[in-house]
């Protein structure tokens, strides 16, 4: 399996975010009509190709969804703003009391952000997102159904590798949830349960949340053992 070039990451991630906001999804009526046309031609290649770009259109969709469910307010203006409404920097600048250059740092984030995780790359800010950990499990558990329904036409090193990370994020999911469904009341229990239930603060914000100053050192350890 080749991976695609920093460059053509970003562009599939724009691609990805501009087309989520266009809303342009095939009805779903025509979506269960080429799924049974499939189902009865499964040795159509054309159908077979349409099957994946299908397969891929909701995986990236899933991937954006996630990324925009955890941006903060204003970023989320931003976003519908820029690949919605197709506003420029200059005016979102305005708005948003935010200079170019701040904005376009978050855009190169947000991309970057989605591009990783479409390669099934968790950021590592990421590694305490339920949600993105979540999808990247769904993602890759179509990906894995779609290839082992074709046998001898799977790149099985493709599929082992995916099975890998499919497992990995999994483990990562489970100890999540564990951790959220404990009746724990330890000071590493009550920090990991506030970090993942508030992603989205920096370590200040999650201290005054907490009450507990040495946040860094319990998820510093934790982040190292996951």
């Amino acid at each position: 399996m080749r991976k695609a070039t920093p460059k053509v990451r970003l562009y599939l991630a724009r691609h990805a975010i501009e087309r989520y906001y266009r809303g342009d999804e095939l009805a779903e009526e025509q979506e269960e009509m080429l799924k049974e046309l499939y189902r009865k031609n499964p040795d159509s290649r054309s159908l077979k190709k349409l099957q994946m770009r299908l397969l891929c259109r909701e995986c990236s969709d899933m991937i954006v969804g996630a990324v925009i469910a955890e941006a903060r307010h204003e970023e989320k203006i931003f976003l519908r703003d820029k690949y919605k409404l197709r506003r420029s920097f200059t005016s979102l600048s305005c708005r948003l009391h935010i200079t170019v250059n701040g904005l376009q740092r978050w855009r190169d984030k947000f991309l970057e952000d989605v591009a990783q995780l479409m390669n099934y790359e968790l950021p590592e800010r990421d590694i305490w997102s339920h949600r993105k950990v979540s999808v990247l499990v769904r993602v890759l558990d179509h990906n894995i159904g779609f290839l082992e329904k074709y046998g001898k036409e799977a790149d099985e090193e493709s599929l082992r590798r995916l099975c890998g990370l499919r497992d990995r994020y999994l483990r990562l999911q489970q100890g999540m949830e564990e951790y959220t469904d404990s009746q724990d009341d330890s000071i590493k229990a009550m920090v990991v349960k506030a970090r993942l239930s508030h992603v989205d603060m920096n370590l200040a914000e999650l201290a005054d949340l907490t009450g507990y100053s040495r946040l860094s050192q319990i998820l510093c350890k934790l982040h190292i053992v996951m």
